[in-house]
């Protein structure tokens, strides 16, 4: 049984995906399977696919019909038989290192989920940029492991929703039955929000492990406007998942937060006609007072930011301290002197 199943949906990458395949078949922690699902590929990525497999006998190529990414990683994960999962898009790629200080970070804590830290490649400029907003230490619990009885309302914002950030227990995925939907666009949404909420010990680790691919042109969230309203249904099912586990109280307020600013994304992809749907269905979705906040494209603040904040002045003259509801106004040539 191997330590690790790498589950990689494959569809139309054949300029990206030797790179991808590269990082993971050299991967230093060497036990572990790589399951690669071609989801109808009408170039030559299957073919790539078949040629790696030939070289190393812990790939296996499985195939289907264009069904999209969720139902190729569903696939994915019946094939899987490794005791934890990783999950890689075919456009990405992870440093060398990346398996092997997940996996000894999750065995050594019992961890259900580790997470760790991304950069990211652009396509156009044809070079790295990091970024300090794929984790957000701020309200990373300082422990070994925490879980969302630790940080309910700000769960969800540990980090971004990337599959790719993560290494999960697979006996913790099956017995809270979590999969990923089958819809066009979103279908990782669930997945990834529920986990994090259902998980008993989340680890960290500090680094950056993975290089996410923007702006090649082909990626399907390029033209994910089209099926914009595929949020909505991921959000509901999260809802009713949670709401059977009897915990979406508990949570909801970082579920609206995150809500709020996935549906602003999506609102800014759509096509005019996707546009009207969404905000139909968003004002449906929403409760009153998190839909007030959305319609007047006001931000929804963190409990944190409720109680304290610090700004400028409409002048620049002043700085203004809240706390705890109380506004304090400092005069700036006070504080320089």
């Amino acid at each position: 049984m191997p330590k690790v199943s790498v589950i990689i949906p494959v569809y139309n990458v054949e300029n990206y995906l030797r790179e991808c395949l590269d990082s993971i078949v050299n991967q230093t922690l060497k036990d572990i399977e790589i399951i690669l699902v071609d989801d109808g590929s009408t170039d030559s990525s299957l073919s790539i696919c078949n040629e790696y497999a030939q070289k190393d006998n812990r790939i296996t190529v499985l195939t289907q019909q264009n069904k999209g990414a969720g139902a190729a990683r569903n696939k994915g994960l019946e094939r899987a038989t490794g005791d934890y999962l990783y999950f890689l898009d075919s456009d990405d790629f992870i440093k060398l290192e990346t398996l092997e200080k997940l996996y000894s970070k999750i065995t050594e804590t019992n961890s259900d989920i580790c997470f760790c830290k991304n950069n990211i490649y652009n396509e156009n400029t044809k070079s790295v940029e990091n970024i300090d907003w794929s984790t957000n230490e701020k309200i990373i619990p300082q422990t070994e492991t925490f879980s969302s009885d630790d940080i309910p309302s700000t769960i969800l914002q540990i980090c971004v929703p990337n599959l790719f950030l993560k290494l999960y227990k697979k006996e913790f995925i099956n017995i809270n039955d979590i999969k990923f939907q089958e819809i066009k666009t979103c279908n990782d949404v669930f997945f990834n929000y529920s986990s994090l909420i259902m998980a008993k010990r989340i680890c960290y680790v500090n680094e950056v492990l993975v290089t996410y691919r923007k702006n090649q042109a082909d990626c399907l969230s390029a033209n994910r406007g089209r099926s914009a309203v595929c949020i909505i249904y991921a959000y509901k099912k999260l809802k009713e998942y949670l709401e059977n586990k009897g915990i979406f109280e508990k949570v909801q307020d970082s579920i609206y937060t995150k809500a709020l600013n996935n549906f602003e994304y999506e609102i800014s992809c759509c096509t005019t006609k996707e546009q009207k749907l969404l905000k139909k269905e968003i004002k449906k979705f929403l409760p009153y007072e998190y839909f007030s906040l959305f319609k007047h494209g006001v931000r929804y603040k963190t409990p944190i930011e409720k109680l304290f904040s610090l700004k400028n002045s409409t002048d620049n003259k002043h700085k203004i301290i809240t706390v705890a509801g109380f506004r304090i106004s400092i005069n700036k040539e006070k504080i320089n002197a």
